[in-house]
């Protein structure tokens, strides 16, 4: 059986592992490729639905609006048009970051403002149950940052602010509550957003703490999250030069590659020295963090 599926936090089992085998083995290298892929849907223009049925991707994430219909439309079409089951993903947070058709609930900056023991699970509930209505099996959250510089225009009312013991308690209780509704949560933003106060939208923002601070703050939130069995990592576009330093002083530019495009920190940060062996998703590749690495010629 396969190493990867058997452990943590997989932990599937031998008739699982077999459909995953079988599955795989039917499918093109095409198909395959595609299952590599997570791909955003907007609106319910026909040719874009067209176009997601056409590339088959792994995975879709919907940006819902205020129609349900329309969008219980969209994704009973991307179910339609795969040869594998998709994982239909939402970034459902609270607040702004919620169903417009849906309940109406608190932020994590609400919450962890409240910190009321009995207040996260059924928030989390709510949303679950929700998502689970719409097919959604893989939620974008919760937000593990850290709100350290307090200018930073991402972090906001999007995270539990700036107490360790109140970040791990929220966010390890929404993870739980999201899986234990058959739902995937995903912790972000890797390595860790709230201590660079510019905007990863718009430029690659850096983690500036040295590792062993990093180990004491960020690390230890996502060694937490990864002992508690979170299913997903987002990786986000922020770069982390002292890690990627530590063995190669004279990385030069490598040193601030964002992690959503950097093989040292995805393998050897979060899957070597953390341990994760669940999925790593980068954050959305639109954003000028990841796109002020790619090159216009692909030959240069």
């Amino acid at each position: 059986m396969h190493p990867i599926l058997t452990a943590a936090p997989f932990n599937r089992i031998a008739d699982e592992i077999a459909w995953v085998e079988a599955t795989l083995a039917a499918l093109t290298p095409a198909q395959r490729v595609g299952q590599l892929f997570n791909l955003g849907a907007w609106g319910n223009d026909p040719a874009g639905l067209r176009r997601l049925a056409t590339l088959q991707p792994g995975g879709v994430t919907r940006f819902f609006g205020p129609d349900a219909d329309q969008d219980l439309g969209c994704l009973d079409g991307v179910r339609q048009g795969s040869p594998v089951p998709p994982l239909l993903s939402a970034d459902l947070e609270g607040s702004r970051m919620s169903l417009a058709f849906g309940t109406e609930v608190p932020n994590p900056r609400v919450l962890a403002a409240v910190d009321d023991e009995q207040a996260p699970r059924p928030v989390a509930r709510i949303m679950a149950e929700e998502a689970v209505v719409l097919g959604i099996n893989w939620l974008l959250t919760p937000v593990l940052d850290l709100n350290a510089a307090i200018r930073s225009p991402i972090f906001a009312p999007r995270g539990f602010g700036s107490d360790l013991a109140i970040i791990a308690r929220h966010a390890l209780a929404q993870t739980a509550m999201f899986q234990a509704h058959g739902i995937a949560a995903t912790v972000k933003h890797f390595p860790g957003e709230g201590q660079d106060d510019r905007d990863q939208h718009l430029v690659t923002t850096m983690m500036p703490l040295s590792i062993e601070a990093w180990e004491a703050s960020h690390g230890a939130l996502y060694r937490a999250a990864i002992k508690a069995g979170v299913l997903a990592v987002m990786s986000a576009h922020i770069a982390f030069p002292a890690f990627v330093r530590a063995p190669d002083p004279d990385a030069g530019l490598e040193a601030f590659r964002p992690a959503s495009l950097s093989a040292v920190l995805n393998n050897d940060l979060l899957r070597g020295r953390l341990g994760f062996n669940g999925v790593i998703v980068s954050d959305a590749s639109e954003m000028a963090g990841l796109t002020g690495w790619c090159r216009a010629n692909p030959d240069q």
